[in-house]
């Protein structure tokens, strides 16, 4: 996977490395490019369990991450964060809501 750094900005590189450490850490997660060449910068990744399909997009470079329909976080923590937290909504079994 190529992920896009300015050369100029060291703090590309270190966000990347520390991106691929979390991602890593996730091997249940497949990370795609919904549009490599007009958003090199810009990765996805949709966690389906089943039940409620998960989207996440990643700024790897800037060290951000955003779910839909979330705020965007930054740093490693907050990408650990919102991806453990996909899974378990990923994961969760509908229920019907009963209004009485």
């Amino acid at each position: 996977m190529q992920l896009y750094a300015n050369p100029h900005r060291p703090d590309h590189a270190e966000n990347n490395a520390a991106f691929l450490r979390v991602v890593n850490d996730f091997p249940q997660i497949s990370l795609f490019q919904p549009s490599p060449e007009k958003a090199p910068w810009h990765f996805q990744c949709v966690i389906d369990l089943g039940n409620d399909p998960q989207l996440i997009n990643f700024w790897p470079h800037t060290m951000k991450g955003q779910r839909d329909g979330y705020k965007a976080v930054q740093g490693e923590h907050a990408l650990r964060g919102i991806i453990e937290q996909a899974l378990i909504d990923a994961a969760e079994e509908p229920f019907d809501l009963i209004e009485g």
